[in-house]
């Protein structure tokens, strides 16, 4: 009796009474279950029989974005209602086509001038363009982000006309298939070649936005005529100065 006294306040004991939520557009997801509303996806709380309650705005299935057709299911954003065809196209787009051609027609240039023929120039051919393929598709999916940030619409992957997915598996197959169309030319000709995809990838994925951009390039291209030689009839190293030529063409480009 001589104790603190506790005052309750009645109004507390009804939670329902004491709440006041104004509708808005993140509650407009509950459903009625029983004598009660519960938001879709939970279970009725027995507590809380007549209150409207807040439902958080997560939906069942993935989200369609307004501005590029493109769902984004919280991990990566993949075409929506991008069709078949616009999807082939945006594959093409982002493996740099014009650079992958350039250097594939300027390989099987020079193999034909250094007297390169036949199965061997078709897959001098194959090989190069295999692995131009690989270094474009990769180049496109490590920039997707800086690519999206600064609104390049003419980046497939970044502005959602190809997914990440099909990007992903279209670099895999085609630097899978550049392994064994190399090494079809010959262990150290092949190997050259690999060495050149291989500096290429190095620039996409570190070396890029690095003082030592220009290296991928000397290497790439001061091996091509290496390959090229060494597949042709001569079967030789070539002269020192179209190695350097090519070096210096990398880097120029």
């Amino acid at each position: 009796e001589g104790g603190p006294v506790v005052r309750v306040d009645h109004r507390l004991a009804d939670l329902e009474s004491h709440m006041v939520l104004s509708p808005s557009r993140d509650q407009d997801n509950t459903r009625s279950k029983g004598n009660g509303h519960v938001c879709a996806g939970q279970e009725p709380n027995p507590g809380l029989t007549n209150a409207l309650l807040p439902c958080s705005r997560r939906s069942s299935g993935p989200a369609v974005t307004s501005d590029t057709g493109q769902v984004d299911d919280g991990r990566e954003s993949v075409p929506g209602s991008v069709s078949a065809p616009g999807r082939i196209r945006g594959l093409l787009l982002a493996c740099h086509p014009l650079p992958a051609a350039a250097v594939t027609v300027l390989t099987v240039a020079l193999g034909w001038v250094a007297g390169v023929s036949g199965a061997v120039l078709t897959t001098l051919g194959a090989a190069v363009l295999a692995g131009q393929l690989c270094v474009g598709w990769v180049n496109d999916l490590i920039d997707r982000d800086l690519d999206r940030a600064s609104a390049r619409s003419d980046k497939p992957v970044a502005a959602g006309r190809v997914g990440v997915r099909d990007v992903t598996v279209a670099a895999l197959a085609a630097g899978v298939a550049c392994v064994p169309l190399s090494l079809a030319l010959g262990t150290v000709p092949g190997a050259c070649h690999l060495i050149a995809v291989v500096a290429a990838l190095a620039y996409d994925v570190a070396l890029k936005r690095t003082v030592w951009s220009w290296v991928p390039y000397a290497v790439g291209f001061g091996l091509l005529p290496v390959v090229v030689w060494l597949v042709s009839p001569a079967a030789e190293l070539p002269p020192a100065w179209m190695i350097a030529a090519g070096a210096a063409l990398g880097v120029g480009a």
